[in-house]
C-alpha cells in the first residue's frame, strides 16, 4: 500500500519524487539502508536504464530490500524491456529472464510492441546459447501462435533432439517403449487406435520433458497440410524404430 506520511519510506521516496542535491550521496544511502527498490527508483528518475534494470536482477535474485516494494518482480522487467530502446540492454536481461522463466521471457522478443526487435533466427541462437530451457517456448510460439510455419522444421528437430537425446540416455525409457509396443502388437482385434492406447499405457510419462516434446511432435507431424522434411525425421529416428514406432509411420 500506500506509504505513511512521515515514514521513513514516505521520506526516501519523498526524495526521489522531488530530486537531491547529491546523486551519488543519495545512492550511497540507499544502499546502505538496503532500499533496493528505492535506489531503483532514483536510477529511473534520471533515466539510467542499465542500473534500474540491474537492481531489479539483484532483488529479484534474494539480494536485500528492507522497503519490500518490488511486487511481481519478472513481470516488471518484461514490461520495462519492452519500453527501452537499448539493444545490448535488452538481450541481456531478455536472456536472463528467459532463463530464469521461459514464457515469461520469451515475451521479451515475441513482444510486436516491444522498441526493440530482433530476427526470429538470431533469437533461437541466442537462447540456445544463454537460455536453452527457452528455445521449445520460442519456437512453438513462432509455430503455433504466429503462424511461421517455415520453423517447423526447426522444431521438429528440436523436439528431435529432446527426444533422442533423452532415450540414447536412458536405457529404460526405451526399453519401456519398445516393451509399450509389443503389448499392442499382442492385444487381440479390434485394438484401440496406437496412439490413444500408447498415451494411456504411458501416463505415467506424461509429466516428463522428453513425452511432452514427443506427443508435440507427433502432433506437428500428423498436422492437416503439414510440410515438414520427414526425409530427415525418418533418418534421425530410423536407428530408435522399434521404439519410436509412430514417429516412423509419421514420416512414412
Amino acid at each position: 500500500g500506500p506509504a505513511l506520511p512521515g515514514s521513513t519510506r514516505a521520506d526516501l521516496n519523498d526524495l526521489v519524487d522531488h530530486g537531491v542535491d547529491c546523486f551519488s550521496r543519495a545512492v550511497a544511502l540507499l544502499e546502505s539502508h538496503h532500499r533496493l527498490y528505492i535506489l531503483s527508483r532514483l536510477y529511473q528518475s534520471r533515466k539510467l536504464a542499465a542500473e534500474v534494470l540491474a537492481t531489479w536482477r539483484r532483488i529479484i535474485e534474494g539480494a536485500r530490500d528492507d522497503g519490500a516494494e518490488f511486487i511481481d518482480g519478472e513481470i516488471r522487467v518484461r514490461e520495462y524491456l519492452a519500453i527501452i530502446r537499448n539493444p545490448s540492454l535488452v538481450q541481456d536481461f531478455g536472456l536472463w529472464l528467459a532463463s530464469r522463466n521461459p514464457q515469461l521471457g520469451i515475451q521479451v522478443f515475441a513482444d510486436p510492441r516491444a522498441r526493440v526487435s530482433f530476427p526470429p533466427a538470431e533469437v533461437v541462437a541466442m537462447l540456445r546459447e544463454r537460455a536453452p530451457n527457452a528455445v521449445t517456448a520460442y519456437l512453438e510460439h513462432l509455430v503455433f501462435a504466429r503462424d511461421m510455419p517455415q520453423h517447423g522444421d526447426e522444431l521438429l528437430a528440436h523436439y528431435l533432439d529432446v527426444v533422442l537425446g533423452h532415450l540414447h540416455d536412458d536405457t529404460s525409457a526405451r526399453e519401456a517403449l519398445e516393451g509399450g509396443y509389443a503389448t499392442y502388437r499382442e492385444l487381440p482385434t479390434p485394438k484401440p487406435p496406437f496412439r490413444a492406447w500408447m498415451a494411456e499405457y504411458h501416463s505415467e510419462l506424461t509429466e516428463e520433458t522428453w513425452w511432452v516434446a514427443r506427443v508435440r511432435m507427433l502432433q506437428l507431424l500428423g498436422a492437416e497440410g503439414a510440410d515438414y522434411d520427414v526425409d530427415a525425421v525418418r533418418e534421425r529416428v530410423e536407428p530408435l524404430a522399434d521404439a519410436l514406432v509412430l514417429e516412423m509411420i509419421g514420416a512414412g
